[in-house]
């Protein structure tokens, strides 16, 4: 008996997974790896597409979060406008109230989370001996991931951003920017100049020929291939190259964007998380000079940075960074899609605004971002999906819970 005509459309897409191709055959994850403008164009339309979705009624809960954030901060006296919240105007003789109840409530709730950070078991997955000496040294693993992770760090930071505002995430990647590893890299040399010049003769990258930036030696044309390592009559010839290390970020609702049609966790298959980096954090990488730099960001990245600067005594108007000097900045996209028919191994990617203000795509292969699959995989080649929700109370019917402030 043969199957049902839906099932059959069903099958006929799940064969055809990962074909978003070209006319040539190529998938999108080839085109992206070879620069492809087609592809890159591919991409920023599922960013925009994520965005746009994520801000539909964003504007709504952004008022209220920031509602939230003026009174535990102090800034109780405050009414609407079309412009958000602003400071009623009082003469100065009048008393304003100085205990802040909002404050002493997120406190008492921080106090008792606090004491309580969760822990990690780790039991074999089965009787054979490599299944309990695995299981074995991932436990005695635990204290130094959790050390490199900052796991008690964040978790503090976490009991304050989901008692506030009710909902928080953990993000887990592999930073290519952190200098806590690294591994010398001997440099790869040319025997035949080395033997005429009675010297060092023409270094290179072993990285460099590896991605085929160096096919020969410019001085004599000897292949690559051939070269061998260096070395002086102080020892190997290198450089200490970073190797990163991995890092845990607890991401706000201020700094993430999910679609609003999705209602539960387990169904959010895309997001776009926002970063706000400084000029000088740029400075040397290969799209400096493609990028645009101003003092403004996104509304909700804009509230996110000036609470560096609220205090209870401030007099500036809440939500704004003075954009001028050295607060000259870029605003980072970065876009996650889970596996799926169209996209068998995920997507990836970050983008920032251009020079010309149009989404520019970023490529650093030194430092790993590369648009593509998603960048992490298990040992069975699964991709992986580095996102963690922690909701303070969930409500039916949608992902943004409520906080200890709701009510």
């Amino acid at each position: 008996m043969g199957f049902p005509t839906f099932v059959q459309q069903a099958m006929t897409q799940a064969s055809g997974q990962g074909r978003r191709q070209d006319e040539q055959g190529q998938s999108i994850y080839d085109r992206l790896a070879s620069s492809d403008p087609q592809a890159d164009v591919d991409l920023k339309r599922v960013l925009s597409r994520v965005r746009q979705s994520g801000q539909d009624g964003r504007s709504i809960l952004e008022r209220g979060w920031w509602q939230k954030l003026l009174y535990v901060n102090g800034r109780q006296w405050i009414y609407p406008t079309a412009r958000g919240w602003a400071d009623k105007r009082m003469a100065k003789w009048i008393p304003r109230p100085v205990t802040n109840e909002c404050k002493l409530a997120i406190q008492t709730i921080r106090s008792i989370t606090t004491r309580s950070v969760p822990s990690l078991r780790i039991v074999p997955n089965g009787n054979k001996t490599e299944d309990v000496m695995t299981a074995q040294l991932a436990q005695d693993l635990e204290p130094i991931i959790s050390e490199e992770h900052k796991k008690f760090v964040r978790w503090f930071e976490g009991d304050f951003w989901s008692p506030v505002l009710g909902t928080q995430f953990f993000h887990t990647f592999w930073d290519r920017d952190n200098d806590r590893h690294q591994q010398f890299v001997q440099a790869l040399e040319c025997p035949q100049c080395r033997e005429m010049m009675q010297d060092t003769g023409f270094l290179a990258d072993p990285m460099a020929i590896q991605r085929g930036e160096i096919e020969s030696c410019p001085q004599c044309g000897l292949p690559a291939s051939d070269f061998i390592p260096a070395e002086d009559e102080n020892g190997p010839i290198g450089e200490n190259q970073r190797l990163g290390g991995g890092v845990t970020e607890c991401v706000s609702a201020l700094e993430i964007l999910i679609p609003s049609y999705y209602q539960r966790w387990d169904d959010v298959s895309e997001l776009v998380r926002y970063r706000w980096r400084p000029k000088s954090w740029y400075e040397g990488r290969p799209y400096e000079k493609q990028l645009q730099f101003s003092g403004q960001a996104g509304e909700a990245l804009q509230m996110f940075r000036s609470l560096a600067l609220m205090t209870d005594l401030t007099t500036a108007v809440p939500g704004s960074v003075d954009g001028g000097g050295a607060n000259q900045g870029c605003v980072e996209a970065e876009l996650w899609v889970k596996p799926c028919n169209e996209y068998p191994d995920g997507l990836w990617c970050r983008a920032a605004t251009g020079s010309h203000g149009e989404a520019v795509i970023i490529r650093d292969e030194e430092r790993g971002i590369m648009p593509g699959p998603l960048p992490y995989e298990s040992t069975l080649g699964t991709r992986l999906w580095p996102w963690s929700y922690l909701p303070y109370e969930e409500i039916g019917g949608r992902i943004w819970a409520a906080g200890a402030l709701d009510g």
